[in-house]
C-alpha cells in the first residue's frame, strides 16, 4: 500500500466522522448510566481489544475484555468450541451494556466462517437489549447488518485495517478524553 492510497483510506474514514461521534457520545452515555463495556477480536484484533479496553479503563470506564484471560478462553474453547468463546463469557451481560467486536472481515459474507464467535456474541448481545458498536473492515461484512454504530475501514488488507483501527481506538479515546473533562 502506498502513503496515497492510505491518505485515501483516511478521506473515506473522515466521510464517517458522524459514526465516530456517534461512537464516542454512546460510550458517554453507558458511563453516565453505570453500563459494562464489552470488548473482543480475534487474531490482531485481539490486541486492539485489549488495547482499548486498557485505554477505557484508564478514563474512569467498567470494561470487560474477552480476549485478555487464556485460561478461562482454553477452558471454553476445550469445553465449548471456539465459537462460544465470548458468548461464554457474557453470561453477566446487561440490557444497556455495550459490545464492541473488533473485526478486520466484519464476519464475512454469508456462506464465509469468518468470526462466528464475534457474530454469535453480537446476536447474544442484541437478544439482552444490549448495544453494538463495531469496528470492521473490508464492506464491513455481516456485523455491519446487526450493529448499532459501525465504523468500517474501506480495505480488505489485515495489516493496514488492524493499524487503521488501532489509529480509530486513540481517536475515540481523545475525544472521550475531552468530553470527560
Amino acid at each position: 500500500m502506498s502513503l496515497n492510497e492510505s491518505i485515501a483510506i483516511l478521506i473515506k474514514l473522515n466521510n464517517q466522522s458522524s459514526n465516530l461521534n456517534s461512537f464516542v457520545d454512546e460510550l458517554l452515555y453507558a458511563k453516565k448510566r453505570g453500563k459494562q463495556i464489552w470488548i473482543a477480536g480475534n487474531g490482531g484484533s485481539a490486541s486492539t481489544a485489549s488495547h482499548l479496553a486498557s485505554d477505557l479503563m484508564n478514563l474512569g470506564f467498567d470494561v470487560v475484555s474477552l480476549v485478555d484471560n487464556p485460561s478461562r478462553i482454553s477452558a471454553i474453547t476445550n469445553d465449548y468450541g471456539w465459537e462460544f468463546v465470548y458468548v461464554k463469557q457474557m453470561e453477566h451481560f446487561k440490557e444497556g451494556d455495550i459490545f464492541i467486536p473488533i473485526s478486520v472481515h466484519g464476519g464475512g459474507k454469508i456462506g464465509e466462517e469468518w468470526s462466528g464467535n464475534l457474530l454469535l456474541a453480537e446476536a447474544w448481545v442484541r437478544g439482552r437489549r444490549g448495544k453494538t458498536l463495531s469496528l470492521i473492515g473490508c464492506d464491513g461484512g455481516r456485523l455491519k447488518n446487526h450493529s448499532d454504530i459501525s465504523i468500517i475501514v474501506p480495505d480488505d488488507t489485515c495489516c493496514y485495517v488492524e493499524g487503521f483501527h488501532s489509529l480509530i481506538c486513540h481517536i475515540i479515546c481523545e475525544k472521550l478524553k475531552e468530553k470527560i473533562k
